[in-house]
């Protein structure tokens, strides 16, 4: 039966993806802004803070890194449910970090790698602060798109367990479609099946 949920995966994460838009564009472009601005606070932040100026940058990654670690932990225990694999979602959604693997657990998250990783964006931002001060900008927006990423893959395994509840009432392929139709039609309908 997951078999022909999978079948409609394509449809499911249009639904969704139309319920929680992608947020990917407006985080690259606040990074690069944020890294301007951070330029550009470095030199007043460098007299106003003193020798307190390096540990202002730690803070600011570590802010991040904490953003980031919750954030990503939630789209990861979303992952790793089996209706993820089941319906098809794997397909669709992966973890961008290269550092990663497409579909992480929650112990690579604390990998030997990753937290190499994040001692590496600490030491750096240490020695240069405007990298912390850029990260701590960003991290409002990366935990946002991390949750979107989360409440989209959460939509699309309720909306696969409905299909998969008409297919075992015996709903015709015909039936489905329209069904999912009305779905992209009416995304207020969408909205309200797959809240939870």
């Amino acid at each position: 039966m997951d078999e022909k949920v999978k079948r409609y995966s394509s449809e499911i994460v249009s639904i969704v993806k139309q319920l929680y838009p992608p947020q990917l564009t407006l985080l690259f472009a606040s990074v690069l802004l944020s890294g301007a601005i951070a330029e550009s606070l470095d030199k007043a932040l460098r007299r106003k803070l003193g020798r307190h100026y390096r540990s202002s940058g730690i803070v600011s990654a570590l802010v991040n890194i904490l953003f980031d670690f919750i954030s990503t932990a939630d789209a990861i225990d979303e992952m790793q449910d089996p209706r993820f694999y089941a319906y098809g979602l794997d397909s669709y959604y992966r973890e961008l970090n290269p550092f990663l693997s497409k579909h992480p657990t929650r112990q690579e998250l604390f990998s030997l790698k990753a937290k190499l990783l994040k001692a590496a964006h600490l030491a750096l931002s240490a020695v240069y602060a405007p990298l912390g001060y850029t990260s701590l900008a960003a991290a409002p927006l990366l935990y946002r798109h991390n949750m979107n990423i989360a409440r989209q893959i959460r939509a699309a395994k309720r909306l696969g367990d409905i299909l998969k509840q008409m297919i075992a009432e015996g709903y015709s392929e015909e039936e489905l479609e329209l069904f999912l139709y009305g779905l992209r039609a009416n995304p207020r309908l969408a909205a309200n099946l797959t809240e939870g």
